[in-house]
């Protein structure tokens, strides 16, 4: 059975320019992203550690275009109890601040949303005098099923990638500049398999560079990935969600004759949460046909998974350049999306997703000088996207999406910016559910009934009673009670089924 904590945890760091940096003079561009570096579970507790990585670009007082990197630390501690088998840690950025505290000095913060679900293994056995081998022979018990989310999870090791993105003829490498190289992970499609899970997707990765001969430009390149990571214990039938995060990203030089050769290295994880719905047996009700009992009962708190979807959208939007503050941009060098989900909610045939998009990036003004300057780009506009899904997820479920802007096309003319962004959405349905099982069980007093065997009853039943009700309320076995009157005797027809459902107006006991 698992259990989600949520918590919001804010970071930041001061940053101070080296010397061979130039003055501050507006910051463009800033973003986020978490790498874990550590989880640890102890003392009913998991304490998470990483780092929140800035990308952050500027225009320095020379008006150069400039990039830094900084970092703050992330920890998290979560009390989560005892009997937990295993835990995962999802973590979003929320939002990232940039203040300049002087032309040499940045602050930076960040809020980051901190999802922790831990799988538990919880004892539902019953406990008390009546289970006990000396009054094994008249205990009656009544059992039922509930169908638990069960969740187990995974992280890969580290896989590196490499590849040549571009090659500048007429340069050599000492000539090109790289001004900043940035990634991110697009996680398309996680197929389960049995042992394992067959994962694909893209990397990103964009590479800031100038040479003597031109202004700053971006250098883009995509890395389609298919791995099939072994996972002990993976089942084709569960459901996976899979997320990958860059550990690094570096652009590399090397000549080969007349041309500068751009290469791009990445290093990334993959990690995996596996769920299905798995069958738990719980005693709900337990009494003894020869002596009084006294029970204790408990409600059972259980997440029952309802299905999960996926799909991929492309959403269009248009800005006049007065809109985003373009008016006199000549290009865009780099233009990034991230998507927030504002409202989700479900519908016969899958799910609805509303929330916004925001564009950022970094536009160049060239003079006719021949100079660079540069301006930032921000936008935002929001996006409806239906999900489909053959399951059905009623109105009470939890739902959780995550929607991934995989790619960002663009394009800019005299007067308008028309954006077309793709969105990855994957979404998971959950519903908690409630029942009533039987904590305790221990012998009242010392009495031991007894019934003659010429005493016959006749009993005449609520339309609500089961036979299990009433073979309780009467101190008498469920199976004679079954055989005397004719009725079929099965698990369901004992506890489940009313015995005015079965067409039994009255029965006969002795």
């Amino acid at each position: 059975m698992d259990r989600v904590y949520k918590r919001e945890v804010e970071t930041g760091c001061e940053y101070t320019l080296p010397d061979y940096m130039g003055d501050i003079k507006r910051v463009l561009t800033s973003s986020a992203a978490v790498v874990p570096t550590g989880k640890f579970p102890s003392d009913g507790q998991i304490e998470l550690s990483g780092l929140v990585n800035y990308e952050i670009t500027y225009a320095d007082s020379e008006g150069k275009l400039t990039a830094l990197t900084a970092s703050s630390d992330l920890d998290v501690r979560e009390a989560v109890g005892e009997g937990f088998v295993d835990a995962s840690v999802r973590t979003t950025v929320k939002g990232v601040s940039v203040r300049v505290a002087g032309p040499r000095k940045l602050s930076v913060k960040s809020v980051v949303s901190v999802f922790i679900t831990v799988a538990e293994d919880r004892d539902l056995s019953v406990i008390g005098d009546a289970f006990s081998d000396s009054e094994k022979d008249c205990l009656e018990i009544k059992t039922g099923t509930v169908s638990c989310m069960s969740s187990h999870f995974f992280t890969s090791g580290e896989r590196e990638y490499a590849e040549e993105a571009e090659r500048l003829v007429g340069v050599t490498s000492d000539e090109v500049e790289v001004i900043a190289t940035s990634g991110r992970v697009n996680v398309l499609e996680a197929i389960p398999e049995s042992g394992g899970v067959v994962v694909k997707g893209e990397m990103v990765i964009t590479s800031i560079v100038r040479t003597p001969e031109q202004p700053p430009f971006a250098i883009r390149k995509v890395i389609p990935f298919e791995e099939r990571i072994t996972v002990e214990g993976a089942e084709a039938d569960e459901a996976v969600m899979a997320e990958a995060y860059l550990t690094s990203q570096t652009t590399g030089l090397s000549e080969d004759g007349d041309a500068t050769v751009v290469s791009v290295n990445a290093i990334c994880e993959v990690s995996l949460a596996f769920t299905k719905n798995r069958e738990v047996e719980i005693t709900e009700d337990a009494f003894l046909t020869s002596r009084d009992t006294e029970q204790k009962y408990e409600e059972l708190r259980y997440t029952e998974l309802l299905g999960t979807t996926s799909g991929e959208f492309e959403v269009d939007y248009s800005f006049s350049r007065e809109e985003c503050g373009m008016a006199d941009i000549r290009d865009i060098l780099t233009l990034d999306a991230t998507a927030t989900v504002t409202e989700r909610k479900s519908c016969r045939d899958g799910v609805e997703i509303s929330g916004e998009i925001h564009l950022c990036g970094v536009a160049c003004e060239v003079s006719a000088e021949g100079k660079a300057s540069y301006l930032p780009v921000k936008a935002a506009f929001p996006y409806t996207i239906h999900v489909n899904s053959s399951c059905h997820f009623d109105e009470e479920c939890e739902l959780e999406c995550r929607i991934s802007p995989t790619a960002v096309r663009y394009q800019l003319d005299s007067e308008r910016l028309s954006a077309t962004v793709t969105l990855h959405a994957l979404c998971r349905a959950c519903c908690e559910r409630r029942a009533t099982r039987l904590s305790e069980c221990r012998v009242a007093g010392d009495g031991v009934y007894s019934s003659s065997p010429s005493e016959i009853v006749v009993y005449y039943p609520d339309p609500e009673e089961t036979l299990f009700e009433v073979a309780k309320m009467h101190r008498a076995s469920v199976k004679k009670i079954a055989e005397i009157n004719g009725i079929s005797m099965t698990a369901d027809t004992a506890s489940r089924q009313t015995l005015a459902s079965l067409g039994y107006k009255h029965l006969t006991l002795l």
